[in-house]
């Protein structure tokens, strides 16, 4: 039996993108000094909000429901 082939990390790139950047921090993370300026109490309130619309929204007596893409 063979084997799949292995996959080689940036084979098919043009030889200047396969150069190793500078390390970096992931895009996702932000450096200490950037942090919201939200409160734990903040954070809660504005979930709580979010959830109780959407229970709103989700409701069938909704004068709304069902009427998606309808002119």
């Amino acid at each position: 039996m063979t084997e799949l082939p292995r996959r080689v990390r940036q084979a098919s790139l043009v030889p200047q993108l396969r150069e190793v950047p500078a390390a970096q921090a992931p895009a996702g993370e932000r450096p200490p000094e950037e942090l919201p300026g939200r409160s734990p109490e903040q954070a809660r309130d504005r979930m709580a909000a979010y959830r109780a619309g959407w229970a709103r929204g989700s409701q069938d007596e909704s004068p709304h429901a069902g009427s998606e893409g309808e002119a």
